[in-house]
């Protein structure tokens, strides 16, 4: 059985290596690609963002937020306070946020493994920041599209978690112990935390486009788009565009079609995250998270999120219908400080790992 188990692997990354390898100016372009995404959308994006949340907790300020807030989170969600509100910076920061937290959270005794199980299924979201900036807007130009998918994907979250806690007990009044550390730890901590989330993110993105060209050689997804287009409404050039961005999100910036089916597909898929973005997850949350469960939340999130969509498309944005040769790309003007970004949160990230491993010789 492992002989086999090993065979297959081997056969399965000579089969990943040799198209990209074939075509390797076509992984040269791709890689180029993800790594400008990266630079230019992606980091502006996020990571002030998930700066801010690591600021939040590693100030105990998520804490206030859950006293402000625990009546609704106690009484109607039937959940922790201080697990309330890393559900709420999880769904305005981003993806990672959320998974971070809790892991934080876990580390320092302040949930259980069943609760970690729990809450990393709904503490879960793209966040307005991403969805506006690194996809819609550039694309469509328009804020209430962007709203409509990040009001989809979050009161998806909302269903879920009250029926995530409908047959629990109401959890007691929480009582802490105040222990605040010093303001340039705290800081500290944050930019760090942050720096080593948003390079594993970038380092992922750009390794899934090595495998995007693997998809896109050996010809499977054009027969699939194919298939999809003859089952839907959808033109096989957005069939192709939502298969690779179940992959990896971030190819959701190349639809070149807008209506409310696509939008309610756009925001079915930020409800997923994509797998790229899930990998993420559950190297984040090691071996705390549930596979199975954890799929099947974000499996009943997606399809809450594409009948809230559709619902509020058909509310505000009436008669809608762009397609590729009315839409018109928006991008801000090259500047240079998504670089420096880049360059200084690299610099810190290698720092903090040598510290790190100066303390375990």
């Amino acid at each position: 059985m492992n002989k086999f188990r090993k065979f297959t692997t081997v056969i399965l990354i000579i089969s990943i290596i040799l198209p990209s390898v074939i075509n390797y100016r076509s992984l040269i372009t791709q890689t180029s690609y993800s790594l400008e995404k990266c630079i230019k959308e992606i980091i502006p994006s996020l990571y002030g963002s998930m700066i801010i949340a690591c600021i939040v907790t590693e100030s105990n300020l998520h804490r206030l937020i859950g006293k402000v807030f625990s009546p609704v989170s106690r009484f109607i969600f039937k959940m922790p306070s201080e697990i309330f509100s890393v559900f709420i910076l999880s769904n305005i920061s981003g993806y990672p946020v959320g998974a971070k937290l809790l892991q934080t959270l876990r580390t320092n005794n302040n949930i259980t493994d069943k609760q970690l199980k729990r809450y990393c299924c709904i503490c879960f979201s793209a966040g307005p920041a991403f969805v506006s900036g690194a996809a819609v807007c550039r694309i469509y130009g328009s804020e209430n599209i962007s709203m409509i998918i990040f009001l989809s994907t979050t009161l998806a979250n909302l269903i879920l978690a009250f029926f995530c806690g409908i047959k629990s007990e109401i959890p007691e009044k929480p009582v802490y112990q105040e222990k605040q550390k010093p303001f340039t730890q705290i800081i500290v901590n944050s930019v760090s935390n942050a720096s080593s989330g948003m390079f594993q993110m970038c380092t992922m993105i750009v390794a899934f486009s090595v495998f995007k060209v693997f998809l896109t050689s050996t010809g499977a997804i054009e027969i699939l788009s194919g298939v999809i287009s003859k089952l839907s409404n959808f033109s096989e050039n957005d069939c192709f565009t939502l298969i690779l961005s179940f992959f990896e999100i971030t190819n959701i910036s190349s639809l070149a079609t807008c209506d409310p089916d696509i939008i309610s597909a756009m925001s079915a898929i930020f409800a997923t995250g994509g797998i790229c973005v899930v990998l993420q997850i559950f190297s984040i949350l090691r071996s705390g998270a549930d596979i199975c469960m954890f799929l099947k939340y974000r499996a009943i999130a997606s399809i809450l999120s594409f009948i809230i969509s559709r619902i509020l498309c058909g509310i505000f944005l009436k008669d809608i219908a762009v397609t590729a040769s009315t839409i018109k790309i928006y991008s801000e003007s090259n500047s240079v400080l998504p670089s420096y970004l880049l360059i200084i949160m690299t610099v810190m990230l290698i720092g903090f790992s040598v510290k790190k491993s100066d303390r375990s010789l």
